[in-house]
């Protein structure tokens, strides 16, 4: 499986850089599992797709749960964390596996996706095919 997400720039920085080993997720889409490929839009870029990680894990816990056990992997503070979960039961951690970064410009229209996503756009498995092997894995 491959999904698209969109990312401000500061948190692409913090998943190349390692300090943000978790992206959180207020929803997630019905089909998600280990092992899916999330394709990383930076926002604002213009429709840039700089990278893309693998998913090691998903945990669905609450937003408290999830911060009190993992907020130094979150690259985020905590106003700002309890600020996007504010009114959730539960969120989804994804557990970053590995990161790709791409060699060459990559762009959403490269993935047949027009618009940059909100929240999970899915992806054709053979368009992300062409490019998953022209990247450098971190």
């Amino acid at each position: 499986m491959v999904w698209m997400i969109t990312l401000e720039k500061k948190y692409c920085e913090a998943i190349l850089d390692g300090r943000k080993k978790i992206e959180v997720r207020t929803r997630k889409p019905k089909i998600l599992f280990e092992g899916a490929y999330i394709l990383v839009c930076e926002k604002g870029s213009k429709g840039l797709v700089p990278f893309y990680f693998v998913v090691d894990a998903i945990a669905m816990c609450s937003p408290r749960f999830l911060w009190s056990s993992n907020h130094d992997q979150l690259a985020i503070d905590e106003k700002d964390y309890f600020e996007y979960t504010k009114g959730k039961n539960y969120v989804f951690g994804l557990r970053i596996r590995r990161v790709f970064k791409y060699d060459h410009e990559v762009n959403i229209s490269d993935f047949g996706v027009k618009k940059a996503p909100r929240w999970f756009t899915f992806v054709s498995c053979s368009m992300a095919a062409l490019l998953v092997g022209s990247s450098k894995g971190d």
